[in-house]
């Protein structure tokens, strides 16, 4: 636990934040740590799980990155920058996630890819760890570094995710925080809008006028209702987004 605010500026989604301590004192599991004396703050994630009824049967869901904090080396305080995507893979009441994450570090970019899961408890099925020794980039040849995640699924249906992450390696030990929004379907709603246009342009030399009149009624009810489908698809970033997407 900790009092008072982050000291450095913090992101948001929905019942989802991230940011970063930098000062005082911090408690973890009743240990105490003098925050002023790591050169990376300490990451945090807040938000509240997804319930288990909620959480996606089946399927595989892409998550954007909405934001993170600066990627932090806690050794010699360099500081990089996280980029990339989510992968989660639900089935029979369980999920797997693959982080595809880039950390770029002064003269060094690391690249993670899949490993293990292991998902909360009943009741608590949308917390989640994972741990990887897929790992590439500068001295991380073989086994030889290991990124690991602490996470959390949050919104309707799991449309968010957060995780704090560390990678550990023989040149650095990296740290960080970041947020995530899952990505929708949006050009199948694009594609099958289009398409009615086209019918009805394709038909016009067929239909009367009061038939072209409810076609064209028609299409633009389609398109106000595909406008509204997509507008919770925006990309990370996107001016229109429904949600704000700043990293901190």
């Amino acid at each position: 636990m900790r009092t008072g605010s982050p000291d450095a500026p913090y992101a948001a989604l929905a019942q989802l934040e991230w940011g970063k301590w930098t000062s005082r004192r911090a408690f973890d599991h009743n240990v105490a740590f003098d925050l002023t004396t790591w050169r990376s703050g300490m990451p945090y994630i807040v938000g509240r799980p997804t319930l288990d009824a909620d959480l996606p049967v089946s399927g595989t869901m892409t998550y954007a990155l909405a934001g993170a904090t600066k990627a932090i080396d806690m050794t010699t305080g360099a500081v990089g920058t996280l980029s990339g995507s989510l992968s989660i893979a639900f089935q029979n009441a369980q999920y797997s996630v693959t982080p595809n994450a880039s950390i770029a570090m002064p003269g060094q970019t690391y690249v993670t890819g899949s490993g293990t899961t292991r998902i909360g408890p009943d009741g608590a099925r949308g917390t989640f760890h994972t741990m990887t020794q897929n790992v590439s980039g500068g001295a991380c040849a073989g086994s030889a570094c290991t990124f690991s995640t602490q996470g959390v699924l949050t919104g309707t249906a799991a449309n968010n995710a957060g995780i704090v992450y560390s990678q550990t390696g023989p040149e650095a030990r990296v740290i960080g925080a970041a947020g995530f929004k899952r990505r929708f379907r949006c050009r199948l709603a694009i594609r099958s809008h289009r398409s009615r246009y086209r019918s009805v342009e394709s038909g016009l030399s067929r239909v009367t006028p009061s038939q072209l009149i409810t076609l064209v009624r028609s299409s633009r009810e389609s398109a106000s209702r595909t406008q509204a489908a997509n507008h919770r698809c925006l990309p990370a970033g996107h001016p229109a987004s429904p949600e704000p997407v700043s990293a901190a």
